[in-house]
């Protein structure tokens, strides 16, 4: 018997351990950035906070959430300064269209359409999101992701 929703699960899984990748690779050179200005602690954190900023994801521990309140300004100005880099700003916009994708699949309602389309539209206010363009296929965007993490 075929399984579609076997399969459907098993992409939308591959399309957001890729998505995960993407943060990985994000953080990762962020890091490298805010070490050269901050303590390896705050800088590890404060990249943390712009991923989780930059992809929507809230922070998964009280304390980041406490960083997060107690650093908002710095956050969104190290978001800013992304509007100059293209390659993070394209891994923001493949991976915010992979996850408005996979929510898609598990949740057609007006209502996850209306929260990503104001995500996305902060996003293109924050200069950090590539209007136009396709949602990726996991032929484009699972070995980019590996790509980008990888060389990060």
């Amino acid at each position: 018997m075929f399984d579609l929703f076997g399969r459907k699960k098993a992409l939308k899984d591959r399309m957001l351990a890729a998505g995960n990748l993407i943060q990985r690779g994000i953080w990762k050179r962020l890091k490298k950035r805010y070490t050269l200005s901050y303590d390896e602690s705050f800088s590890s954190r404060l990249a943390a906070a712009v991923v989780n900023e930059l992809l929507f994801r809230p922070p998964l521990k009280e304390d980041a959430g406490i960083f997060y309140k107690e650093n908002k300004a710095l956050i969104n100005d190290k978001i800013g300064e992304l509007r100059t880099d293209e390659q993070i700003k394209y891994a923001v916009t493949q991976t915010l269209r992979v996850c408005y994708f996979c929510e898609q699949m598990e949740d057609a309602s007006i209502q996850t359409s209306e929260k990503w389309n104001a995500n996305f539209d902060i996003a293109i206010r924050r200069g950090v999101f590539i209007d136009g363009g396709e949602t990726p296929t996991p032929e484009s965007f699972i070995p980019f992701a590996i790509e980008f993490s990888e060389t990060a």
